[in-house]
């Protein structure tokens, strides 16, 4: 397949909706169940093959049986790339962030800080505030649209 168009349209697709809340209600986000899995197994000896086999070789399965549905294995392939990326959470995030800056509520800005760090804010000023969250965006907007990005277009659904 063209992995630059699976790239392509996963990151259109997930930016315009992102992961499901019907979805998310049943199911906590596959980057979730990953780092679950990482917790748990990280000290196996089997782990860093398991890390890095298991993805690549569903991967390659995945890819192998999209090519013979032609459009509709295309279209599977864009929806399962879309897993990797959080563009839409992130935005939504700092948005958050922002609207209560923008009205100058410190402490709920504090709040939505923290919701989107997962770090303390109760200290913060508000200068703090916009800087860390325009940090926060960089690394995010590195491991959420970047990254996945890179790799679809290097390995494509493997990757």
């Amino acid at each position: 397949m063209f992995s630059s168009s699976i790239a392509f349209f996963a990151l259109i697709l997930e930016g315009l909706i992102g992961y499901p809340q019907w979805i998310a209600k049943r199911f906590e986000h596959p980057k979730v169940y990953i780092g679950k899995f990482v917790d748990k197994y990280q000290s196996s000896k089997f782990f860093i093959a398991g890390l890095f086999v298991a993805p690549i070789a569903l991967g390659f399965a995945i890819e192998f049986v999209g090519h013979f549905l032609g459009l509709l294995g295309f279209v599977a392939l864009v929806l399962i790339s879309t897993i990797g990326f959080s563009q839409l959470a992130l935005d939504r995030g700092a948005e958050r962030v922002f609207k209560e800056v923008k009205k100058n509520n410190i402490e709920n800005a504090r709040v939505e800080f923290s919701k989107v760090t997962g770090e303390s804010a109760a200290t913060l000023s508000l200068t703090e505030i916009i800087d860390g969250s325009i940090q926060r965006l960089g690394w995010g907007f590195s491991g959420a649209v970047v990254a996945p990005a890179f790799w679809i277009l290097v390995g494509d659904l493997p990757g």
